[in-house]
């Protein structure tokens, strides 16, 4: 059976990496970002080879689970995807290795962080492929969800039900709202194609996958 790490677990792995000197946060970051974007292609290789380039609008909270988004978007961007990131928070409110990511994102021509108040169920609407990347909380997330977040994931629902055939929902360690240590509501709220995690799957992952919910994970280094 493959080992299943706590929440608690899983940071103290990383920091352990990081005070050795191993890897910095931020290279952990870029990884797990690479490592979504894989998981994507791999999954669903139509959006790879699509002639029109596919579009993202990617969810990034205000910790280190935005911060991988915007890993995401600046890296799917580089492959000629249109992407719109909305940001729960300020860029300058965000943890220092998320911040970096997110300044190496704004410094792609044309990127922005959109506030989370700017994201409607018309965006993209022109878009027939493409993804919504929940990167809004992580293993370190504690229930309940607050409001902004729930009505950005209620937006982004409404955004790729309008091209059902076409558009795929992609969590970013977990569905936003559960928590890592413990078992997810049965049956799940709807909304979530993908879960890609980092390293080792987490007490969630199981629960999940047992409900329909395909869990990728991505070796990250450590």
């Amino acid at each position: 059976m493959a080992e299943i790490l706590t929440s608690a677990q899983m940071r103290a792995v990383e920091r352990a990496a990081i005070e050795a000197g191993r890897v910095s946060g931020l290279a952990l970051m870029e990884r797990a970002g690479a490592g979504v974007v894989a998981a994507i292609l791999e999954t669903w290789p139509a959006l790879a080879a699509a002639a029109v380039p596919p579009c993202a609008v990617v969810l990034c909270g205000p910790g280190n689970n935005g911060g991988d988004g915007f890993v995401v978007a600046r890296r799917l961007a580089a492959r000629g995807w249109r992407v719109a990131t909305y940001l729960l928070g300020t860029p300058e409110r965000l943890p220092p290795d998320a911040r970096a990511a997110a300044e190496a994102w704004l410094a792609t021509p044309g990127a922005r962080a959109l506030p989370a108040t700017a994201l409607a169920a018309a965006d993209a609407q022109d878009c027939r492929a493409g993804v919504v990347i929940d990167a809004l909380y992580g293993i370190g997330f504690h229930p309940p969800l607050p409001a902004a977040a729930a009505q950005m994931l209620a937006t982004a629902q409404e955004i790729a039900r309008a091209h059902p055939a076409g558009w795929k929902r992609v969590a970013i360690d977990i569905p936003s709202g559960l928590a890592a240590d413990a078992p997810p509501p049965a049956p799940l709220p709807p909304g979530c194609d993908l879960v890609v995690t980092f390293h080792r799957e987490k007490p969630v992952h199981a629960a999940l996958r047992a409900q329909g919910v395909p869990v990728v994970v991505a070796d990250i280094g450590l």
